[in-house]
């Protein structure tokens, strides 16, 4: 008889998620079969014996990360990340008794974190998938995005800090209304929120999540407004291990110290350079 000892959380981080862990007591091989929830065709269909404990490990992570993809758009409005999260389900049977299956569903969303002692759905809940500082200096242009996920329906709000020459002028605006179940790409450029403000220019401004009825659910987000480091900053974009994107600024001197290799090419009393390695 099979018994699943373990088996993914109903909402998992891909990084993170539980593999199958299955006994069965008859030594019988086992069937194990994965498909995207509600399709007919599977993704993979293996069979497995089980050890000497009558154990098998099925890990599902290296076939599931490649199914969920990150987008980035270059739009100043929020979007759905449509393939950062899938629904799957598994089926587990013996070989030859396929009408007497278990089943099961589970949502993967594409982020890990090493050693989560919380829940993946308490930690999504509370938190932005990103791994920027929580108080960041940014440029009226250097491209800034925090991504999210939604276990209900929320908004991202954002309030900006303006100086009237003797204070802070507080401005709260809303900038996303989200919908359960679904991750959301929020751009919140300095010019973004400058334009949302009327074209006002806040010296700092907070972004964070919260309930329809006004708790707050994510840790407040900070931006400052700061000027170029150098006339050489750069800006680099990269996906995160939390499955969203972060933007550094790298500022300073920079040198190319290449080396080149000239390859020539002798024809009777001709030489002619036909590549260079750099």
């Amino acid at each position: 008889m099979i018994q699943v000892l373990l088996y993914p959380d109903a909402l998992s981080m891909v990084g993170s998620m539980n593999a199958f862990e299955i006994y069965n007591d008859s030594k019988t091989d086992v069937v194990f079969a994965l498909r995207y929830h509600g399709a007919e065709q599977n993704i993979v269909q293996h069979t497995y014996t089980p050890n000497d404990e009558h154990r098998i490990t099925v890990d599902v992570k290296d076939i599931i990360l490649p199914l969920l993809a990150f987008e980035l758009k270059d739009d100043s409005t929020p979007y759905i990340q449509e393939n950062i999260m899938k629904a799957f389900s598994a089926e587990i049977y013996e070989v030859g008794d396929a009408g007497n299956k278990k089943e099961f569903s589970f949502s993967v969303i594409r982020a890990g974190v090493d050693k989560l002692a919380d829940s993946a759905e308490n930690f999504l809940k509370n938190n932005f998938l990103t791994w920027q500082p929580q108080v960041k200096a940014v440029t009226y242009y250097s491209p800034e995005f925090l991504t999210y996920y939604a276990a209900e329906a929320c908004a991202v709000k954002c309030k900006a800090y303006l100086w009237n020459g003797t204070g802070y002028t507080e401005s709260e605006i809303t900038l996303a209304h989200l919908t359960e179940g679904c991750v959301y790409t929020i751009p919140v450029q300095y010019a973004i929120i400058a334009k949302a403000l009327n074209q006002k220019t806040p010296s700092y401004y907070d972004v964070w999540v919260e309930k329809e009825g006004g708790d707050r659910l994510t840790y407040v987000q900070r931006y400052y407004a700061s000027d170029m480091k150098s006339e050489e900053e750069e800006w680099f974009l990269f996906e995160n291990s939390l499955g969203g994107v972060d933007c550094f600024r790298a500022y300073g001197n920079s040198e190319n110290t290449a080396e080149h290799t000239h390859n020539v090419a002798e024809i009777e009393d001709d030489s002619e350079e036909y590549r260079v390695d750099t």
